[in-house]
């Protein structure tokens, strides 16, 4: 360990001391004339020193600093560190927002894939489930717009009153068929466990109730791990499933019979029976 001592303004090493008398116990005199000029010198470079610091001070009080510039110069050395972890980190961020923006690029670009895709399948199946009718039919489908235009003509050399392709010039039962088309094209782009259908067969006849349950138990047969449930009045349905449909475990009919009790009551039970 060093040992530093001042005196007299002047510091000295107690071991680098000790260190010398070891290898001249003997003081040698030193000429009075030699002394004086080494005294001299010491002596210029202390005033050198005093003057410095006394500038040294007098340009921190000019210049109005609260603190030591040696301070101040650590404090920048400080920042500029600093700064230099900051703009690593401003760095780092802009790379990930460019990345982000390029990943934002593709997914709407992957967007537009996956509507157009769905806008596909859905045309193509309404067309087919409306060819069942007879008719041709079309979607167009504007995504920017937001719009729909269903489009139901009948096929070529077919006499028809409604040969206008507006669908709300079509008969409350073949537009009825054609709405019924219409969901079943958008099912088949859908997740949904559940599938219900309530009175879809509202306004058609009899044939049109047959090829709309048809269609619809065709559907679900196709997709047995989708749960379909269709609510309608009262229909022979022994024309349209398979004559073991009691045997199949994917498939069940529930009747109901006709509510009964005072109406007075304000409240009427149904039996429900399978069938």
């Amino acid at each position: 360990m060093q040992t530093v001592y001042s005196t007299a303004g002047i510091a000295f090493d107690v071991q680098a001391v000790q260190i010398a008398i070891q290898s001249g116990p003997e003081r040698h005199n030193i000429p009075a004339a030699y002394k004086a000029k080494i005294d001299k010198y010491l002596k210029v470079l202390q005033d050198e020193i005093t003057k410095l610091e006394r500038a040294q001070a007098d340009a921190e009080q000019k210049l109005g600093l609260d603190e030591p510039i040696e301070d101040m110069k650590n404090r920048v050395a400080i920042m500029k560190a600093r700064l230099t972890d900051e703009s690593k980190k401003m760095q780092y961020i802009d790379e990930q927002q460019q990345n982000y923006a390029i990943q934002q690029r593709l997914r709407a670009k992957d967007l537009q894939s996956f509507q157009k895709s769905i806008a596909t399948t859905a045309t193509n199946f309404f067309s087919r489930y409306l060819q069942k009718q007879g008719f041709q039919g079309n979607l167009s489908i504007d995504q920017d717009a937001k719009t729909l235009d269903i489009q139901v003509i009948p096929k070529p050399g077919m006499e028809s009153k409604n040969s206008k392709q507006d669908s709300g010039s079509l008969s409350g039962g073949e537009r009825s068929f054609a709405t019924l088309a219409f969901i079943m094209a958008l099912c088949e782009e859908m997740l949904a466990p559940i599938r219900a259908m309530d009175e879809f067969n509202v306004f058609m006849d009899d044939i049109n109730e047959k090829k709309s349950l048809q269609m619809l138990v065709g559907c679900a047969t196709r997709k047995k791990c989708y749960q379909h449930l269709f609510i309608m009045p009262e229909l022979d349905i022994k024309a349209v499933l398979p004559h073991n449909y009691k045997d199949l475990p994917h498939m069940k009919v529930i009747r109901l019979k006709p509510p009964r009790g005072p109406v007075e009551a304000g409240q009427q039970r149904m039996d429900m029976n399978e069938g």
